[in-house]
């Protein structure tokens, strides 16, 4: 008898959440702050005593019921914190205006210090470190710059950071200048010391190297270490599958595993997870054209396009449809809004875009229709 007082309690709760959870999906409510947790609790605790219970000595079936209670507290909040994040409404992609990326990125020293570059003034001097004196000049351009004869026992290193939506340049101490594109990191040493010049990246960078055939030049990524005297080039490391080095002016040398090619102008090698390297020929403005400002998709897969401008213009992507094989063609500038870009990719008639944005926290994110 026992046995069933305690199932009729614990079914009673259980019908209880289950009306609950019914009338908050059919009203569409989302959290909020002055959600009411106690006052919903002590709601149902009302429904589950409407119809009373013999009191009963039988401990666990007490522990039982409270148990259920407990969870639904848990169950609530989840829920609502669930509905919070996934409710998106939709709205006019001309109502919002979504800018474009602008020059911002955190330069971290060797002791851990963030620096927030883009609140720097132009010609202003950031640190000095073992005498080198770190600056940002007329241009904006981090810049290093030390002795002749200057000599380090240890050399420290710096990191510089992109977000979505930002990018920079600076000059290497070697006086290399490197194009940063949005989401992007790179480690270098603050004074070329050794034999080679060898620096780390994630991301998206356009080298132009300064010749000096003593010291090679080498960028290690994931993937893959290029190995350069002087020349111009791009690299694209985004974490992805694959990686790519595309070559504008003079020669590097791709190393993966125990794999090697050389590359020359207009040649571009490819990186898999797997070490292997394919080299082929290509139009290298279509990969150097964001540094000049442009957005270039030359039969580009639909993901590929969609990843460049989440990163540019930090704002998430959704599909309607995945594994789609759509392609696009097109140039567009990259210093326009968000609306421009997309209107011009819709003129292709192939896609359409829906901007979605969440009341209760601002988050923006686009859909994309294939059509």
């Amino acid at each position: 008898m026992k046995d069933k007082n305690n199932a009729k309690d614990i079914s009673k709760t259980e019908e209880a959440v289950h009306d609950y959870f019914s009338l908050m999906e059919s009203k569409g409510e989302a959290y909020s702050p002055d959600f009411d947790e106690s006052g919903v609790l002590g709601r149902i605790q009302h429904d589950i005593n409407k119809s009373p219970v013999r009191l009963s000595k039988n401990w666990r079936r007490w522990i039982a019921v409270a148990s259920c209670i407990t969870l639904l507290a848990g169950s609530i909040v989840a829920w609502q914190l669930w509905n919070n994040r996934s409710h998106f409404e939709l709205v006019s992609l001309e109502d919002v205006k979504i800018l474009p990326a602008h020059g911002t990125a955190i330069l971290t020293l060797a002791n851990g210090e963030k620096i927030s570059l883009d609140q720097l003034q132009p010609n202003s001097l950031i640190t000095t470190v073992d005498g080198i004196r770190v600056s940002k000049n007329a241009n904006g351009e981090i810049t290093y710059s030390a002795a002749d004869n200057l000599k380090l026992n240890h050399i420290a290193n710096h990191h510089i950071e992109t977000p979505k939506g930002g990018f920079y340049t600076l000059l290497l101490p070697d006086g290399s200048k490197v194009w940063l594109n949005a989401e992007t990191k790179i480690k270098y040493p603050i004074h070329f010391g050794g034999s080679e010049r060898r620096i780390e990246l994630q991301g998206e960078a356009y080298f132009k190297v300064t010749h000096d055939a003593t010291k090679p030049f080498i960028v290690k990524t994931d993937k893959q270490e290029i190995t350069v005297l002087g020349t111009s080039f791009n690299v694209e490391a985004y974490g992805k599958d694959l990686e790519a080095t595309t070559l504008v002016e003079g020669s590097v040398k791709i190393s993966s595993g125990q794999r090697r090619l050389l590359l020359e102008p207009g040649q571009q090698a490819i990186v898999d997870s797997k070490n292997a390297i394919q080299k082929k020929q290509v139009d290298d403005s279509q990969y150097t054209a964001w540094i000049n400002g442009d957005f270039s998709f030359v039969d580009t897969e639909i993901n590929e396009v969609m990843s460049q401008i989440s990163r540019w213009y930090n704002i998430d992507i959704v599909y309607d449809q995945k594994g789609n094989d759509l392609r696009l063609s097109g140039m567009v500038a990259r210093n326009k809004p968000l609306d421009t870009v997309l209107n011009i990719l819709e003129m292709t008639g192939k896609v359409k875009f829906e901007l979605e944005v969440n009341p209760n926290n601002q988050e923006r994110r686009i859909r994309v229709k294939i059509i």
